[in-house]
C-alpha cells in the first residue's frame, strides 16, 4: 500500500495530472445503471439501498466531470496534453 501511495504521488506531480483526473471522472459515468443492469444486480442479491447508492454515486461523478473537465483541461499547458 505504501508503494502504491508513492506511485500515486509521483503521478499527481505530473503536469498532465489535472486533465487525466478530469478524464477519469468523466469515465466514471459508465457506471450508469440501465434497466438490464439493475435487474441483474437485484437478481445477484444486491440490495435496493446498495443499488441506489451506486446509482447516486454514478450521477454525482457525471455531474462533477461535466463541470471539472473543462476547468482542469484549461490548466494543462498544451491542448495536446489535455487530450
Amino acid at each position: 500500500l505504501s508503494a502504491s501511495w508513492g506511485h500515486f504521488l509521483l503521478y499527481a506531480r505530473q503536469s498532465i495530472f489535472p486533465s487525466t483526473l478530469a478524464l477519469a471522472l468523466l469515465y466514471f459515468t459508465v457506471l450508469s445503471f440501465g434497466s438490464l443492469m439493475t435487474a441483474y444486480v437485484y437478481w445477484a442479491g444486491l440490495s435496493a439501498t446498495a443499488t441506489g447508492v451506486a446509482q447516486s454515486g454514478s450521477a454525482l461523478f457525471g455531474i462533477a466531470a461535466t463541470f471539472l473537465a473543462p476547468a482542469l483541461m484549461k490548466r494543462v499547458e498544451s491542448p495536446e496534453a489535455s487530450g
